[in-house]
């Protein structure tokens, strides 16, 4: 069985409880010298979506969770939340596209 020896967090580029407690100093009060993977530079960020750092922690989007676990990566979920949100596309007034099916092309 593998020893973790260093916490590891990663969340979405939006105000997350992790952000907040990274910031106050909480994570490395409780677990000592926490990891952000956002400063570790490119050759970690890869596991922000594939989940594969042992001792990481990931606040965010439930897609990224979802496929790393598809892909066999051991991730668990321990919560969800849910934010209503919405999506959509604009175009310019004059550009004559009044649906979807303008969009074609």
């Amino acid at each position: 069985m593998s020893t973790i020896d260093k916490i590891w967090f990663t969340r979405c580029p939006v105000p997350t409880a992790s952000g907040l407690a990274y910031n106050l100093g909480w994570l490395d009060e409780e677990f000592g010298e926490v990891g952000v993977l956002q400063d570790a530079g490119p050759e970690l960020s890869e596991r922000h979506f594939d989940h594969r750092l042992l001792g990481l922690f990931r606040e965010g989007g439930n897609v990224p969770a979802l496929a790393a676990r598809s892909e066999g990566a051991p991730t668990r979920l321990i919560g969800l939340t849910w934010i209503e949100e919405w999506q959509s596309i604009l175009v310019r007034p004059d550009s004559g596209i009044t649906g979807a099916a303008g969009l074609r092309g």
